[in-house]
């Protein structure tokens, strides 16, 4: 790997986590926001959690 291909790998994995942690932030604030019993929020954070890391993998690249 020359210097560039590594330079690029770090910059797409630094800007892939800024997005996941943006993706994670809006994904467990609407459940939150969006439901009024505990179980409900609880479930939609669950899903909320598990979609956020799904992109965030997808993001910076470890899929």
């Amino acid at each position: 790997m020359s210097a560039v291909d590594i330079v690029e790998l770090a910059a797409r994995r630094a800007v892939g986590f800024l997005v996941y942690v943006v993706v994670a932030l809006v994904a467990i604030s609407i459940p939150l926001l969006a439901f009024e019993s505990p179980v409900s929020q609880a479930a939609g954070l669950l899903m909320a959690i598990y979609v956020a890391r799904w992109i965030g993998r997808r993001l910076v690249g470890l899929d």
